[in-house]
Order: structure tokens, then sequence, then C-alpha cells
């Protein structure tokens, strides 16, 4: 699910989402001029991405099956996995109904609430290996796949994120719409409706775009599940929209995971033991400053001072600690992971404002909640800590702006940039853009 890291709210309340912020939400009214057609920068985007992957696989394998597909193996995992592959193989090609769980799969992917799994809000399954494999120095301990938890006559079944997150507690306002947004070379945002995919499963550019990201981050040192295969539906297992399907299989590379967001949810629930002289539980503050610091660290260290990657959607659910360890973390999510330092300067800025964008948010989100605030931990100041050259008047106007804005101030310069048709970098008066441009000044 695109949007895991769920933010528990102390005391049972219901949580308000800033829909524009968090996902690109646009009113209603303006979505039949984003609606004419998928801009020509995204298709080729696409296109480049599948490409891209069927050039860093194998050669493909034909299958049949009720769901027949055709598998694109990563190099080496034939001779190491061969009835590993048979499992995955069978799952992905049986309706997921004739599917068996404790024999097929060990469980499902969900994100936890018992409404969702009641309605089968998922499309990942897991199956534990018997014995660990080391492939190319990683332990690979279970193998998730992802997107195929449909079955082939229910294609006209839709998940919709956003009666998702009102089925687990959070108010969406009634009109709000899903926007995905990129950024052109010119460095202009690109925007396009969200097309729902059918439940349990995925489309094909997604797959496509997981499967050339995790390459991508391998090639970077950054930890990531390790791509096994990819796979594609034949054209007839399609949904009344017609595009195809597709399904990614990734070796899991931990034991155990929680996210980034989970333990701070659990932080924010977990009993203080104030001190009796100071009337403050100074050790756990620390460990949510702690958490939430490696997340800020771990985007810049993402980000590689501009030479590193753009992940388009880093929020804090998309970071795991890997078997409990806080200094392994595992990032997920790659279908939109792009090189930084192939990209022009305009775009470079762009795309790190949308990471950062990400996580301004969510350290506002945070700021809000009373356990925190009780306590004057600001979050806010905490994802400040990314930036080394930014001059100290910006950030003031960052922290001065944010908290009565939320966030509307990071939100409204991509949308000026989609109307306008202008670079992101035009609109240097929003304290976001001009922090990152006197952090990576163009050379």
């Amino acid at each position: 699910m695109q949007n895991e890291g769920r933010i528990i709210q102390p005391g049972g309340g219901k949580l308000v989402v800033p829909l524009n912020a968090l996902l690109g939400g646009i009113e209603a009214s303006r979505l039949k001029q984003a609606a004419a057609s998928v801009p020509e920068y995204i298709r080729e985007r696409n296109l480049q991405a599948d490409k891209e992957a069927r050039s860093l696989y194998e050669s493909p394998v034909k299958l049949k099956g009720k769901r027949p597909a055709t598998a694109h193996r990563n190099h080496g995992v034939e001779e190491r996995l061969h009835g590993i592959l048979e499992r995955m193989d069978r799952i992905v090609t049986t309706d997921f109904r004739d599917l068996r769980r404790g024999v097929d799969y060990d469980r499902t992917g969900s994100i936890g609430v018992q409404a969702l799994d009641r309605k089968g809000f998922f499309r990942n399954v897991t199956f534990d290996l018997e014995t660990p494999e080391t492939i190319d120095n990683q332990i690979i301990y279970a193998v998730r796949l992802k997107g195929v938890t449909f079955n082939r006559n229910e294609l006209h079944r839709e998940f919709d994120l956003l009666e998702a997150q009102r089925m687990g507690g959070m108010q969406v306002p009634a009109g709000a719409v899903r926007l995905d947004r990129y950024i052109d070379k010119e460095g202009i945002v690109v925007a396009t409706p969200h097309v729902n995919e059918p439940l349990g499963a995925e489309f094909l550019d997604e797959t496509t775009g997981e499967a050339r990201g995790a390459k991508l981050c391998q090639r970077k040192d950054e930890r990531v599940d390790y791509p096994l295969c990819w796979y594609e539906y034949d054209s007839q297992t399609r949904p009344p929209n017609g595009l195809l399907l597709g399904a990614m299989a990734v070796g899991l590379t931990s034991r155990k995971r929680i996210s980034i967001g989970t333990t701070i949810g659990e932080l924010a629930e977990r009993p203080k033991k104030p001190s009796p002289r100071t009337g403050r539980d100074d050790a756990w503050r620390g460990d949510v400053e702690s958490v939430f610091q490696t997340y800020v660290d771990r985007i810049s260290r993402l980000h590689g001072g501009g030479k590193g990657l753009y992940h388009e959607s880093p929020h804090p659910g998309q970071f795991h600690f890997a078997d409990g360890r806080r200094n392994e973390i595992i990032m997920s999510d790659l279908r939109n992971i792009e090189p930084l330092e192939e990209m022009t300067y305009p775009q470079k800025i762009g795309c790190m404002a949308l990471d950062l964008k990400s996580v301004i948010i969510y350290a506002l989100r945070y700021d809000s909640f009373p356990v925190f605030g009780r306590e004057g931990m600001s979050f806010l100041d905490m994802t400040l800590k990314y930036f080394n050259k930014a001059d100290g008047d910006t950030l003031g106007e960052l922290r001065r702006m944010a908290p009565s804005s939320g966030g509307r101030i990071f939100e409204g310069v991509f949308n000026l940039s989609w109307e306008n048709k202008k670079p992101v970098t035009f609109y240097k008066s929003n304290p976001l853009i001009k922090a990152l441009m006197q952090e990576y000044p163009d050379t």
C-alpha cells in the first residue's frame, strides 16, 4: 500500500489529514484540466523504466496457469533458488482464491486495520524459507510477492486509498481526489490524476519501476530487499481500463522489521517514567528524538549531497529497522527512484523539495501530538538539521511559517509550478526552495 506509514493518534481520536499536502490532492473542479491526457513526460518516463527493467533482468520465461505471466529473473537466482522460484511462479499464476494460507504462503501484507483486512485491502503475500539463502552476500529469510492477491474475474474491483484511509479512522474531505506528480527536466511539475489499481493487483509500470529502482539502490549501496524477479501478466489479464498488470518478488533481508512510523507511534503511546527530580522522562524523550533524527539523516544520506537518489514518497512508513537494529534501515516503495546526479539543476531541486516536503509534513503531524507537545519537542527543528549550508534567516522563516501553514506553504509551490508551467526554482521566495538552493547551489 502506498501510504503504509499510518500514524497512531494518542487517545484514540481521529486524525485530520492534510490531503493536499500528503497525497497531492486537488479540488474536483480542477481535475478536468489534469485528466485531459497522460502527459508526454510521464509516458516517456514509464517507457524508459520499462526498457531498463527488461535489460537489467535475464531472458523472459513464459508461465502457464489461470493467470498466465512472463517471469523476468534477476541474474543468478535460477541456479540458487530453483525450488523457491517454482513456489513464486505458482503464486503468481494461480487465482488468489485458490491459494492456501500455510501452504502456498504464510501471511498477507496489510496495514493492520481489521476493517481493511476483512475487505482484502492488501496485495502482498509472503512465505518463509526453511533455510535462509545467501545471494550477493545478502541473506534472504523470506520471499514477498506484491500485486498477486487478485482474482482474474474480479479485476473491476478497485483499491481506493482515500476509502481505505476513511475506514482506518482518518478524516478525508468528501471531494478529495489523488494526483500523481513528477518533476520534468525543466523542473516543472507534471501532474495526472491517479488511476486506482484493481484490488490486490498493481499496474505493470509500478512493477517495472520497482524492479529498476531496486537495482539503482543496490548500485548506490542503499539497503533494500533483494530483487528476485518481476512478472508481467499476459494481455488477457487486464482490468476494465485496459492497463497491463505486473508483480514484483523480493527476498526479505531481515527476519523481522518495524517501520520508523510505527516505532514513533508506539513511542507516543508508551507510558513515560518521569524523574522525581525533573518530572521528565529523558530516556523516553531521547528515544523519540533519536528515531526521528535517524529518519532525517537517512533522507540526507539518500540524497547524497545532490548526487544520490530521489525517492518521491519517503514517509516514515517506507523506512524499516531491520531486526530491531536502529543502525540498519531497509527502504521500500522504490518505483519512482531516480538518480539525482543525472538530473538538470531545476529538476534536482524540485525532486528533493518533494522528498523533503514529505518529511516536513510528518514532522508537523508529530508536532501536533499532545504527548510530544507537552514535552516541548520540535520535530520540525529536527528536520531542519537536514540543512548544513542554508542560512539562519531562511531556516528561521521555515520555522515561523510551518506551524501556521499546516503544510500549505510547501504544497503551494508545486501547485503553482503545475498551473503556471514554471520551474519549481522560479519560486525562490518559498522558504523550502530557497533553503534547498542554498544547500545545493547551481555550480
